[in-house]
């Protein structure tokens, strides 16, 4: 079969599956014979027409998780409001209503300075809401995002976990989860202020070095960005143990050109898709009515692409994602 092109052939260990030739070897990425046209991820736009593929095999528990991840998001920053306006004083209405105001000046206008100065933060109820808010907006956004992750690699797995599985999977590893995504914030949030630092050094002291500084900050981007793309996908699907970023490193590593440019073609796609979903929400009742299922279908159409180029990739995936769907 050295001759056969990279594709999806029935597995000629188990004629009930399909199973990835990579035009060299067998992989072990396998997909049930019942199921819909394999999703041939080997091709350069497999990535992008196999997500939306995938998203409508499995559409229904993708809209139960993302609109529970949007609901408990939307949750938190009510709760969050409620706290912030509980906690300050004079209310956050006043605040609003008087900052906004056309004549707002507190630099010169005496009466405006008074006010900016008499506004004071209480330690009262309203922390709990803030944190019960942080709280709650943190598994919408990051929860949501983990259990549509989990629910999807199990489906290409082709023993698919129910969305209150994934959701109660998700909650289990919650805690390690958030963790890793924290520490991970604070690396970006310094791997992208030093630069900043350096170019605003420069402009003020050297500017000629900006010729320098800028395109290197564009190459470290454009070389960085697939495996950003999949270092979440591999904190939620490695085998614990394997350290994800570490594991999306190697990955790209050894096939930067194919995952980038499959990285680039499903983040065209999607901004393609997020520009029309604005145009269609201006239009009045028809955005609003619109406009939410959209953004469900576009944050799961990601979702989708990011397994699809992590399976491309051949990352890891924990045996107990699939394992415990059938238990």
């Amino acid at each position: 079969m050295t001759d056969i092109p990279a594709g999806w052939y029935i597995d000629p260990e188990d004629a009930k599956q399909y199973r990835y030739w990579d035009g060299i070897q067998w992989t072990l990425h396998r997909s049930p014979v019942g199921t819909p046209d394999p999703i041939r991820t080997g091709e350069p736009m497999g990535v992008v027409s196999g997500a939306f593929t995938l998203l409508r095999q499995r559409w229904l528990s993708m809209l139960a998780i993302a609109g529970l991840g949007t609901a408990l998001l939307i949750v938190g920053v009510i709760l969050g409001l409620i706290g912030v306006a509980i906690s300050l004083e004079p209310g956050l209405l006043d605040i609003i209503r008087t900052t906004s105001r056309a004549d707002y000046n507190p630099t010169f206008d005496p009466v405006d300075r008074a006010f900016e100065d008499s506004i004071t933060w209480e330690w009262n109820g309203g922390i709990v809401l803030i944190v019960l808010g942080v709280i709650a907006a943190a598994l919408g956004q990051y929860g949501g995002f983990a259990a549509g992750i989990l629910h999807l690699a199990s489906a290409r797995a082709g023993q698919p976990r129910s969305a209150p599985s994934c959701v109660a999977m998700m909650l289990r590893r919650a805690l390690r989860w958030f963790g890793v995504w924290l520490l991970w914030s604070l690396g970006y949030l310094l791997a992208v202020g030093v630069p900043v630092v350096l170019m605003v050094v420069a402009a003020n002291t050297l500017p000629v070095l900006l010729v320098i500084l800028v395109p290197l900050a564009i190459a470290a981007v454009i070389y960085v960005f697939p495996m950003l793309q999949l270092a979440p996908i591999a904190l939620v699907l490695a085998p614990r143990g394997t350290p994800p970023f570490r594991h999306a490193v190697a990955l790209v590593r050894a096939d930067w050109g194919g995952i980038a440019i499959r990285t680039l073609l499903l983040n065209l796609i999607g901004f393609g898709m997020s520009i029309g979903l604005n145009i269609v929400g201006i239009i009045p009742l028809l955005g609003l009515l619109v406009s939410i299922p959209a953004s469900i279908a576009l944050y799961s159409y990601y979702l989708a692409g990011g397994v699809l180029l992590y399976e491309y990739a051949e990352g890891q995936v924990d045996p107990q994602i699939p394992e415990t769907a059938l238990s």
